[in-house]
């Protein structure tokens, strides 16, 4: 009888180590992912920003770069010089015409001459506005996530922390706290909003705190959106220097 208990109590045991070995591999390819595709987002942005000195150095004094006129509407940036395209939805958002500026995203999401960088702040846009009605969210967020993956596509690395602050937020407004965090992580370096992230990690981190420990990992369904291996990754950054 004695031996009997000894082997469920050692089975039990082993299965205690197996279950936090998993995780621990669990947690491990979170930060691993995360970690990637913060270096790969530097390693962009600094690329983008070396082009552009270069481009201006070569001819300047002939060129004279217009600062573009923003306005915010929340924590959505207008950016009319930027994309002119959105304007008239986002003055009909800035008025208070939410409705509206709402019926005409669908519309505009099908053009076919946005460019790259319109497609992706486009989806954003719809996404901020569902947020800002407060129903619709896993909309909000499917646009959002349509929008970073565009980023990646396209190469547009420098609107993957926009995306992912959006994402972000979606994921704070459906209480998915450690999605959330992620999001908040990934958009960290997002210029004009540091301080702002800063503080909604500081609100998700309270909200993790209050639960219990099993669930405060991110959820099954969470996309990285980065899932190459370290080799690819490595080439990549090769080939963009």
């Amino acid at each position: 009888m004695e031996a009997t208990t000894l082997d469920t109590e050692i089975r039990e045991l082993l299965l205690g180590i197996i279950q936090e070995r998993d995780q621990l591999k669990t947690d491990l390819e979170y930060a691993r992912a995360a970690i990637v595709e913060m270096e790969s987002q530097n390693i962009e942005l600094d690329r983008l920003l070396s082009n552009a000195h270069a481009s201006r150095q070569a001819a300047y004094p002939k060129l004279v770069l217009a600062t573009p006129i923003t306005s915010r509407i929340g924590m959505w940036e207008c950016s009319p010089s930027e994309y002119p395209s959105l304007t008239p939805i986002e003055e009909l958002f800035r008025t208070g015409q939410k409705q509206r500026a709402l019926n005409g995203m669908p519309s505009f999401l099908k053009r076919t001459d946005l460019d790259n960088r319109h497609r992706v702040n486009g989806r954003l846009l719809y996404s901020a506005l569902l947020q800002s009605t407060g129903s619709n969210l896993r909309t909000a967020l499917l646009y959002a996530e349509e929008a970073l993956q565009i980023t990646y596509e396209v190469r547009h690395f420098e609107l993957a922390g926009k995306a992912n602050l959006w994402r972000g937020l979606c994921y704070l407004s459906l209480d998915e706290f450690a999605n959330a965090k992620w999001c908040f992580f990934l958009a960290a370096h997002l210029s004009g909003h540091t301080t702002k992230i800063k503080e909604f990690i500081g609100i998700v981190e309270q909200q993790l705190a209050r639960l219990p420990e099993k669930e405060r990992a991110v959820t099954p369904d969470f996309k990285f959106f980065c899932s190459a291996s370290m080799e690819e990754f490595v080439r990549c950054t090769q080939s963009n220097l």
